[in-house]
């Protein structure tokens, strides 16, 4: 629990700093300690034991596409190179946290004035539940994150891309695709009180 608090704090104090000093760069502190978090977690999460046999399971390339395991092929296909490689299964661990906090770290430095701001809000909303168990969803989520901007400027092909790569890591992340309909094609530029109905 006192690791937990530590980087609460640490993060809030990060946030502070690059308010009061305009150092979007601080981030890249956060974001490092929150992979290292997530990385060097052990036997802790939703789905850590899950993982660890989806990752010991895989005996060969075929089962990243035959659906002997139930996940999608892009996380399963990581799982196979490291199996190859000859790492472990923390190793893995530790190369994905550090995917899934890089692209997040990446997003908010070049889409928000404040990232370590945002950061610690992902931290004390998301992060726990997320990076630290759901870590198909959280990849997936933070992979939907670059599709928003091809909403803003119309164009499907890339919108459609980047949700195709998200999916194979989640396949929930197809249900984007609805935001993209009703952006461009539902929504008339008003909330109106009723909602979509």
């Amino acid at each position: 629990m006192a690791l937990y608090v530590f980087t609460f704090i640490t993060l809030l104090l990060l946030s502070i700093a690059e308010v009061l000093y305009d150092k979007k760069k601080i981030v890249l502190i956060g974001g490092g300690l929150l992979a290292i978090l997530a990385g060097l977690r052990y036997y802790s999460g939703y789905d850590f034991v899950s993982y660890y046999y989806f990752f010991y399971d895989l005996t060969g390339l075929s089962d990243v596409f035959n659906g002997s395991i139930d996940a999608e092929p892009g996380y399963l296909f990581l799982n196979y190179l490291f199996l190859k490689l000859g790492l472990n299964y923390y190793a893995f661990i530790l190369f994905f946290a550090f995917l899934s906090m890089g692209l997040m770290v990446n997003y908010l430095y070049k889409n928000n004035p404040y990232p370590s701001l945002v950061l610690f809000y992902y931290f004390s909303r998301f992060f726990l539940a997320r990076d630290m168990g759901q870590i198909r969803g959280s990849l997936a989520s933070i992979i939907l994150l670059y599709s928003v901007k091809y909403i803003k400027s119309k164009e499907f092909a890339k919108f459609m891309a980047v949700v195709l790569i998200a999916s194979l890591f989640h396949v929930t992340a197809l249900i984007f695709i609805l935001g993209y309909i009703y952006e461009n094609h539902l929504y008339n530029g008003k909330w109106s009180q009723g909602g979509i109905l």
